[in-house]
């Protein structure tokens, strides 16, 4: 974490740089300051470009997950199942590591990465060692790291923000949780 920008194709921080950004958070200029690096502001997002100076998002940094495959970028991941996997209506990609470990873009350890499926009704009846199989058919012929487990759950346990969007880090939380208390059969720490 240098501030400066990388080849294309390295995945990095997104930094931006513009006469119109934030001048800071309202009472907080500590944070404001801390995500600046080099001139650039740091979104708190991971991107790659490309040799045509195209950027892509991948992730967040914190949801991105460091497991002994490879980084899974949680996004990525749930976009391209999304895409191949017909009988999903959503999908959440959570992080399990063990209590104290960071296994974030930042962190240096690693954790299991399981994807919590909400399947379409009327889908056929499937276990979750089928469900692992083929979510990791689609990775693998996607080119990204295989997931420790797929898991069926029900939208309503889904956290979700005001404004819809899937709140992982309460995501995260409350799965690890589950899978500590052995609700889900083989998936334990």
């Amino acid at each position: 974490m240098h501030g400066r920008p990388l080849p294309p194709g390295e995945v990095g921080r997104l930094g931006v740089r513009s006469p119109t950004l934030t001048p800071g958070y309202w009472n907080d200029s500590l944070t404001f300051h801390r995500l600046r690096l080099g001139g650039y502001w740091l979104t708190g997002d991971l991107a790659y470009r490309d040799e045509d100076g195209n950027f892509y998002h991948l992730d967040r940094a914190p949801d991105a997950i460091r497991t002994a495959a490879g980084i899974v970028f949680s996004t990525r991941t749930e976009e391209l199942l999304l895409r191949e996997l017909s009988d999903l209506d959503d999908c959440t990609v959570v992080a399990v590591a063990p209590e104290g470990v960071r296994a974030d873009w930042d962190g240096d350890g690693l954790a299991d990465a399981y994807v919590l499926l909400q399947v379409r009704p009327g889908t056929e009846e499937a276990d979750d060692a089928a469900w692992t199989a083929g979510v990791n058919r689609v990775l693998e012929a996607g080119g990204l790291p295989p997931l420790t487990g797929a898991l069926r759950m029900d939208a309503s346990d889904v956290v979700k923000g005001a404004t819809g969007k899937v709140l992982k880090r309460e995501m995260r939380e409350r799965f690890r949780a589950r899978v500590a208390a052995g609700e889900f059969g083989g998936a334990s720490r």
